[in-house]
């Protein structure tokens, strides 16, 4: 009640009766520190029981008074609410430039490629053009005849399949053809600066393997068929490009080959060569190809790509790591060129093109994907960050349990501090009489 010292005069109990305890009186603590002395324990046990009833005395004044514990509570969720909202918009950002910074990077690798890709395809246009309109080799197709003419061999066994070989001896290899397949080969090469990335060119003049060039020599080729071969992988090469027409370069890889370096991947890209629809030339070429007679036929040619030797040159790995981010560089789409490759390798995973190394663990949550178009179809770059924390940023789970600390901590000082102001106020009712204390105010 508002009872004070007072009213205690008239015989009621003191305000401090009710704090009474046996275990403080003055006989069991001097007995105590008889027993004891003032180094032993019993000051510890002085200290926990004022401990205790310095709290039983706060949390009787906060059920005493609700609104301590109304005021506090709503501290704590002002606190919290604001330093949440700080520390998300920090983590907002944070994430949104990560992100950006990873789509940056992923657009402009994915270009890069794709740029490189179709820089590197321009000696096999420039090739098609000086074959057509060179005449170095204009007598080559019908040297070698349509088959069974020169016929050499069938079902002879290679890598991938088997092949029909025509003989080419004396077609193929003579010094004048050579000279000449050298001496194109050499000037695109050196025209288009590619420092090494095509290593490998082959003319296929009625379908047939006739010349190739490598390591800056021009030699005759295998005399492989690919109209009449079997092999899975070259005879849906020439359906594609002279049965379906195929639209633009038809380029096949990355797959693995073994060069003079080491095994590296490679693309391998293929372009149609015909003859003339007008005049004497009209519908005068005809080839069977795999079972289908297609006019004009005058062969194809073709360039290999090293790729391995591309990604080396872009950097793309380091730069990647230090964004510290991982990439997966694949084709949309799968390839079109059956089950095996030319040298009877699956093709499952040849859309992959490029990764790193822990690009398996990328997923639609830490990562982003770019699309880009090239030569080789829809390129798609996906980028992401597989650490714990995906997108957020290290600092994020500290940076929650401090707000959220220090918001508990000014709660505590709140209920403290207002707890503190009731017990005085408490006080001062229990030492004054009303009358005093309505004329203080």
């Amino acid at each position: 009640g508002n009872e004070s010292v007072w009213d205690g005069l008239d015989g009621r109990e003191d305000v401090y009766d009710d704090h009474d305890d046996p275990l403080l009186d003055d006989n069991t603590i001097k007995s105590r520190y008889d027993d004891e002395g003032i180094c032993g324990t019993t000051p510890l046990k002085i200290w926990a029981l004022s401990a205790w009833y310095e709290t039983r005395h706060f949390f009787r004044t906060l059920w005493k008074h609700p609104v301590i514990i109304v005021v506090s509570l709503a501290v704590f969720g002002l606190v919290c609410g604001l330093g949440m909202w700080a520390v998300q918009s920090e983590r907002e950002a944070y994430v949104k430039d990560r992100m950006d910074t990873a789509k940056f990077v992923a657009r402009e690798t994915a270009d890069y490629f794709a740029n490189e890709f179709r820089r590197s395809m321009v000696p096999l246009y420039a090739l098609r053009e000086a074959i057509q309109y060179s005449g170095y080799f204009d007598a080559l197709p019908d040297a070698i005849g349509n088959y069974p003419a020169n016929l050499e061999a069938e079902n002879v066994a290679i890598l991938g399949g088997d092949m029909t070989q025509r003989n080419i001896s004396g077609i193929c290899d003579t010094p004048e053809v050579l000279a000449n397949w050298k001496s194109m080969v050499t000037k695109i090469s050196d025209e288009h600066d590619l420092n090494g990335l095509i290593f490998r060119y082959r003319l296929w003049p009625k379908n047939v393997a006739c010349l190739e060039f490598k390591g800056g020599q021009a030699m005759m080729d295998s005399g492989m068929d690919a109209s009449y071969s079997p092999h899975p992988f070259w005879s849906q090469v020439v359906i594609d490009i002279q049965v379906d027409n195929w639209n633009g370069l038809h380029v096949f890889g990355p797959f693995a080959a073994r060069l003079p370096t080491g095994e590296a991947d490679v693309f391998c890209t293929h372009i149609p060569l015909w003859t003339s629809t007008t005049g004497e030339n009209a519908f005068k070429d005809v080839v069977n190809v795999q079972g289908t007679d297609v006019q004009n036929v005058w062969g194809f040619t073709m360039l290999y790509l090293n790729w391995s030797e591309m990604k080396k040159r872009s950097n793309m790995y380091e730069r990647f790591e230090d964004v510290n981010m991982e990439f997966e560089l694949f084709r949309e789409e799968e390839p079109r060129l059956g089950d095996v490759g030319p040298k009877g390798l699956p093709t499952k995973e040849m859309t992959k093109l490029a990764w790193s190394e822990q690009a398996d663990k990328l997923n639609e949550s830490n990562s982003v994907e770019v699309k880009t178009e090239s030569l080789h179809g829809i390129w798609i770059n996906r980028v992401g960050v597989v650490g714990g924390n995906g997108w957020n940023p290290e600092w994020w789970p500290t940076a929650v349990a401090s707000v959220v600390v220090a918001s508990f901590i000014l709660m505590v000082l709140t209920a403290t501090t207002m707890a503190k102001s009731y017990l005085h106020k408490d006080l001062v009712k229990r030492m004054l009489p009303k009358q005093a204390i309505r004329k203080l105010q």
